[in-house]
């Protein structure tokens, strides 16, 4: 994992607003600005980000930002030994296998994170994009006037913030868990490399949903509602556990494959991302998995005290920040 040398922002563009970040030597100047309403034209979005760049008053030029969804597949992948150029030119042969999309609709990068994985074998990971994806994501840069650095992905990032967090420890096996709106993002990390890393179709939304139905919320007031309960508890525990129960689910057959090919499971979730906020989920995903849970927000790493609204929401955006390349 590489990190910046110059200073970048990061700028991290979810299904329901924005969160920028830049890493400035020992701090960091960060905003989030929510979008009015989802899937809005290309034009408002842009806008909304220039508003946000406004009120942090940045003047940094390079922008790194991130891509994730159905249109972007990573894989984990043992190869024999070999240099990079040589990995280069069997995947050109072999990227179909690993990535199932057309060859000339994609974009493709690689990266080798352990060279002493097993005997004679290396773990490359390898991530493809459809270029109409990053191309605009990228426009979007440009028309704000400013330029594209790097592409990258969310769970990429979360390693990047988390290598720069008090937390971190290079000889730990740890799980990052992001919940987002619609998503979440799972990074199995050891000695600062990230071994597996997966979506899960799974987020605040599906939560939200329900409480905005059963009680009749507007949006605002489930994001609050979920965060500090009243009479209700043990109702909205039920209706929390119905619409959250596949993610523990998930993350643990995650841990037992790492298990097969770490030799052991994390020891430790950290959990960031709106979804994170939701008060029954430390202990849930405790109970269920027999680790220890912990929130994670990287900007008290930087000895900084983000508002309620603004907490655990940053780690993507600092990440991209902090990162200069892709892997």
């Amino acid at each position: 994992m590489f990190f910046s040398s110059l200073p970048c922002i990061g700028l991290d563009i979810g299904s329901w607003g924005v969160k920028l970040a830049c890493v400035r030597r020992k701090t960091v100047v960060y905003h989030i600005e929510k979008f009015p309403r989802q899937n809005l034209p290309k034009k408002i979005v842009i806008d909304i980000i220039a508003k946000a760049l406004s009120k942090m008053g940045v003047r940094e030029k390079f922008v790194n930002t991130s891509i994730e969804g159905n249109e972007v597949i990573v894989r984990y992948a043992n190869f024999p030994l070999m240099s990079k150029k040589n990995l280069l030119k069997t995947l050109n042969f072999e990227i179909e296998k690993y990535v199932p999309f057309k060859k000339e609709e994609i974009s493709v990068d690689v990266e080798i994170i352990d060279r002493k994985f097993r005997k004679n074998q290396m773990l490359v990971v390898i991530v493809g994009a459809k270029r109409n994806l990053i191309e605009e994501r990228v426009s979007i840069i440009k028309e704000l006037g400013l330029e594209p650095f790097v592409v990258t992905t969310d769970c990429m990032a979360l390693v990047s913030a988390f290598k720069k967090s008090s937390c971190f420890k290079p000889t730990v096996t740890i799980g990052l868990l992001d919940i987002g709106y619609k998503l979440s993002k799972l990074v199995i990390v050891k000695g600062g490399i990230p071994y597996f890393s997966r979506i899960i179709n799974l987020g605040d939304f599906h939560f939200l949903s329900a409480l905005i139905e059963r009680y009749n919320l507007e949006i605002e007031e489930a994001e609050k509602f979920k965060c500090n309960l009243s009479d209700r508890e043990k109702e909205v525990l039920s209706i929390f556990q119905r619409n959250f129960r596949n993610l523990p689910e998930e993350v643990q057959l995650s841990f037992d494959y790492c298990e097969h090919i770490l030799g052991g499971v994390p020891t430790c979730l950290y959990i960031s991302g709106g979804g994170a906020k939701t008060i029954f989920l430390r202990d849930f995903l405790k109970n269920y998995l027999n680790v220890e849970v912990h929130p994670w927000d990287v900007l008290e790493s930087f000895h900084l005290n983000p508002s309620s609204e603004e907490k655990l929401f940053f780690n993507v955006a600092v990440g991209l920040s902090l990162t200069n390349r892709v892997f």
